[in-house]
């Protein structure tokens, strides 16, 4: 160390620091990254700007691309997935659509005419009951339909067979009905108002297609003179009755939805207070109101079927007593207790027959017809 002479103070003589000044140099993975995440890759541009970053420190440039490059490939990504995503549900939402419409117009009804495309708007039931509009091909759709005449002709064996009773005299326009494969077939008789051509053969026999689209089908006696009913239940269990007879202001094989008639299970007849009558039994083993003019309640004796469902109300009738009136000619009055919808009501019911001509304990099916005043329900006169 030196002093100063005349003060003899020392005397630094080194020369101050200067930090040296580090040359920039190219980050030539900044740029690559940068650029090929705008232009090419996401995944290849995110590891070249990863890389870039790392090494802009130490060639002190390129830090600003670098990151550049990170957040364009972090959202491309990002927007790669998305779109992925997108695309793979709306793949699984037509693939659906495409399976759901194939399902959906196997159950079509009421099919209008084709357009120009081959396509047909038709309804189906869905699951809660409500009529849904659908586009089904024409060359597909099971609409449910009355015969047409055509001269193709099938060949179907192991059909369910339904063969009308013809000793009652009754002018039926189709004596036996089959059932193969969701489609109802009859062999048409001579009391059918127009020729037509058969277009298939059932076990031999000539017959044409009625009705497409039938689960169940139920051949059904009623009145005195022992005739028949056809009633069948189609796939979204819709109840008809079809029209295999003559009346008035009803077209030929033609048919009508039983309304209140839903989940159908069975139907038969027993031996009511005059005659044959049946009934329609749902699922619940509740007898189905099927008049519209008239409500009965119901109890089937034979199988001990007592409640009747009658629009959204359940009437149940429990057998109490006979009481039989000394006279000439005899009447009994037989008793039941009335529930609606679980509620016991305060009068019971009295089904009131002349025993010199039926005698209870030979009916098989009690109907009592009644009318619904206020919350409940009373016989009708």
């Amino acid at each position: 160390m030196n002093y100063d002479p005349n003060t003899g103070q020392p005397i630094n003589n080194q020369q101050p620091y200067q930090p040296v000044q580090q040359q920039s140099q190219t980050n030539g993975f900044a740029i690559a990254g940068l650029i090929v995440s705008i232009l090419v890759s996401a995944v290849i541009g995110l590891i070249l700007s990863i890389v870039g970053l790392s090494k802009a420190k130490k060639l002190n440039s390129g830090k600003g691309m670098a990151i550049a490059g990170i957040i364009i490939s972090v959202l491309k990504l990002i927007a790669e997935v998305l779109l992925v995503l997108l695309l793979g549900g709306l793949f699984a939402t037509l693939f659906g659509a495409a399976i759901n419409q194939e399902t959906y117009c196997s159950m079509a009804y009421e099919c209008g005419e084709p357009n120009e495309y081959g396509y047909a708007s038709c309804k189906y039931k869905s699951d809660n009951g409500v009529d849904i509009t659908i586009s089904c091909p024409a060359t597909t759709t099971k609409k449910t339909t009355t015969t047409t005449t055509t001269t193709s002709k099938t060949n179907t064996k192991d059909a369910i067979v339904y063969e009308l009773d013809t000793d009652s005299g009754a002018p039926y326009y189709v004596d036996v009905f089959y059932l193969k494969d969701n489609n109802l077939y009859g062999h048409i008789t001579d009391k059918f108002p127009r020729k037509i051509d058969t277009d298939s053969v059932i076990n031999g026999k000539n017959v044409n297609l009625i009705v497409k689209n039938v689960k169940k089908v139920f051949v059904v006696e009623y009145g005195q003179a022992g005739y028949q009913d056809v009633i069948f239940v189609d796939l979204i269990n819709k109840t008809y009755r079809l029209f295999n007879m003559e009346e008035a202001n009803k077209t030929a094989l033609s048919f009508e939805e039983i309304t209140s008639a839903t989940d159908i299970t069975n139907a038969y007849s027993l031996n009511a207070n005059d005659a044959r009558d049946y009934i329609l039994v749902n699922s619940k083993n509740q007898i189905v109101n099927t008049y519209s003019k008239y409500t009965y309640a119901y109890f089937d004796k034979k199988h001990n079927l007592n409640e009747t469902l009658i629009g959204s109300d359940v009437i149940k009738l429990v057998y109490v007593k006979s009481e039989i009136e000394e006279t000439t000619p005899r009447y009994s009055h037989n008793y039941f207790e009335v529930y609606v919808n679980g509620t016991k009501q305060d009068k019971l019911f009295d089904y009131y027959i002349c025993e010199d001509v039926t005698s209870y304990n030979d009916i098989e099916l009690i109907q009592i017809p009644v009318k619904k005043s206020g919350s409940t329900y009373v016989m009708q006169d």
